[in-house]
């Protein structure tokens, strides 16, 4: 078989391939930005993710939340709202990505992820090591706003339908079940209790070398009974400004 060199060769039937296949390399680029892990799965192994079955996993999910998004945007503007929100996905995603987990949204100003139970200590040093990045963030801020970064982190671990969702005319694919609903409702705890990350016991049996630590039992929003609530114990994961007042030195910002 003769290979042909596509952008060496000048017949003028090679060039209209030559740009076909560049642009579907660009299309592809451009999928990896906005499809899920698992359609793009589907995609490259020829099947169509409409067919895919949903199925029923073992899943460690997690919901991360940009603390004072509202209060920013009256105070800053949409820009410097964006260019904030951006750094934030920008650590986030990579540090989740590059412990092995999978962001399944973006969620206006937070996101939703996801890992499989086994590496629960991986998801544990992604959050540590975001919470350290913010931190950072924070330390060297070239700017009033910046150093008022902080986000909250949920955690929780156990069975949940994985799949596609929607209508005819439109799908998501996502995760959904008891586990999601606790991981998001934590997330809203690490408001009160003052930690970048919290979840609940069921992560405790799937990271067995961690130093957890017990913070406070509280009942989650639309929950019937109280639950015990655990973080780690590293300093890094300790909020020192309280909620309200990080919102009211938002407020002030000029």
């Amino acid at each position: 078989m003769k290979t042909v060199v596509l952008d060496g060769n000048t017949d003028y039937l090679m060039e209209p391939v030559s740009d076909m296949l560049s642009a579907m390399t660009d299309s592809w680029m451009v999928l990896e930005k906005y499809v899920p892990d698992k359609v793009l799965s589907s995609l490259q192994q020829g099947k169509n993710p409409l067919n895919q079955k949903s199925v029923v996993h073992d899943r460690l999910v997690l919901f991360g939340d940009f603390w004072g998004s509202t209060s920013f945007a009256e105070k800053i503007g949409v820009q410097s709202m964006v260019e904030l929100l951006e750094s934030f996905f920008e650590i986030s995603i990579e540090k989740i990505h590059s412990r092995g987990g999978t962001v399944s949204k973006l969620l206006g100003d937070g996101l939703m992820a996801y890992f499989p139970v086994t590496m629960a200590e991986d998801a544990l040093d992604a959050i540590t090591e975001i919470a350290a990045e913010l931190k950072k963030m924070r330390i060297l801020a070239d700017s009033q706003a910046r150093s008022l970064v902080y986000a909250g982190f949920g955690m929780s671990a156990g069975r949940v339908f994985e799949g596609n969702l929607g209508s005819k005319s439109k799908l998501d694919y996502t995760l959904i079940g008891d586990t999601v609903n606790t991981a998001a409702r934590l997330q809203e705890l690490t408001r009160k209790t003052r930690r970048a990350l919290v979840f609940d016991e069921s992560v405790l049996p799937f990271a067995e070398t961690k130093e957890f630590q017990k913070v406070a039992r509280l009942k989650l929003r639309g929950k019937e009974n109280e639950i015990d609530v655990y973080s780690l114990r590293n300093d890094v994961l300790r909020i020192d400004t309280p909620y309200e007042s990080l919102k009211r030195k938002i407020s002030a910002l000029q």
